[in-house]
Formats: C-alpha cells, sequence, structure tokens
C-alpha cells in the first residue's frame, strides 16, 4: 500500500506522503467493484497556482503576494527555516519556516543606507520590533516569524548593496503549564 504514496519514487515517505497514506487508511472503504483504490494525491493541491489580482501598479498588493507565493520546502527536517534574496527589478529578501510549535525572532542587518534609503517596502503581515545601530555602518533590525505568519519578506531597491547577516533565535509556543 505505501508504494502507493511514494509520490516522488524514492523509496521512503515523506511527512505529506505518510499523512496522505494515514489519511487514506482512516477514510477508505473498501467497495466490490473497487479492485485497487486510486489515493489521493497531497502534490495536486500544491501545484495549484494562485491568480495574482493586484493592479499593476500596485506594489505592495504585488509584493505581498509575491511574499505569500514563496513556498517553504519539504525537508527532512523539522522547523526548516528558508531564507532567500531574489533580484525582482530590485532585491526581495525573504524568510520563512514551517514550524507551528516555536516563533522565530530574526535578526536582519545590513547597511544603515539600505535600511533609510534603498528600503521600499515589508509584507504587510511583517512584526518588525525594533532596530539599532551597530557600529558606525550597520543596522539591526528585529522581526518576529510567529507560527501563525511565519513569513517576512522585505525589498530593497536596484541600488541597494543588499550585504544581508543574521540571527536566529527560536521560542517554544508550547505551554507546559498543567491544566
Amino acid at each position: 500500500m505505501f508504494a502507493n504514496f511514494d509520490y516522488n519514487q524514492d523509496g521512503m515517505l515523506s511527512d505529506a506522503e505518510f499523512k496522505a497514506a494515514w489519511d487514506f487508511a482512516n477514510t477508505f472503504v473498501p467497495d466490490d467493484d473497487d479492485d485497487e483504490p486510486n489515493p489521493p494525491n497531497p502534490d495536486e493541491d500544491d501545484e495549484e497556482e494562485h491568480e495574482n489580482d493586484c493592479e499593476a501598479g500596485d506594489f505592495q498588493c504585488n509584493f505581498d503576494w509575491w511574499v505569500d507565493e514563496q513556498k517553504i520546502p519539504e525537508t527532512p527536517y523539522y522547523c526548516y527555516l528558508d531564507i532567500s534574496t531574489s533580484w525582482v527589478n530590485g532585491y526581495y529578501f525573504f524568510a520563512g519556516h514551517d514550524c507551528d510549535i516555536y516563533d522565530l525572532t530574526l535578526t536582519v542587518m545590513a547597511k544603515k543606507t539600505d535600511w533609510d534609503e534603498r528600503m521600499t517596502t515589508m509584507n504587510t503581515d511583517a512584526n518588525m520590533l525594533d532596530c539599532e545601530d551597530i557600529g558606525n555602518f550597520d543596522r539591526a533590525c528585529y522581526f518576529t516569524l510567529s507560527h501563525k505568519y511565519p513569513k517576512l519578506g522585505i525589498a530593497f531597491d536596484s541600488d541597494a548593496e543588499v550585504d544581508l547577516y543574521y540571527e536566529t533565535a527560536w521560542e517554544s509556543v508550547i505551554t507546559t503549564e498543567a491544566v
């Protein structure tokens, strides 16, 4: 049965593949006419592209759409953090995680001039806590990427240096108090 759910044919079940097998096993009702059941493919839903409903000149809406479309890759690691910088008529910095039991405080460090003069926007859901100058030319800004809003996008214009450094601090959202 598990071979039916090994969609990428690597001989192992990923978390999503196992969940699909588990869900199928819990809901499958044998039918006399079904010799071989066709299990659902969870990747079919993932392949659905979301249409960008933003107007061409609405930079904030288009940037929010770009951030929302960024997918955290499926890995064998729990609480995976994905960080990248892309070129989209300027530099787009993305950070996102797939962890539902931790919130992340992400410190992003860059040149002061990038923050002050070259940053064009952040995604609407960004939760910036504070910024502080470090040294003579740099600034560190602190963001929370919660388990409910786990994505951050920052856009810089094409003249930015975008020499970015980052640090992470994870905090559990699970309470251990007795109920």
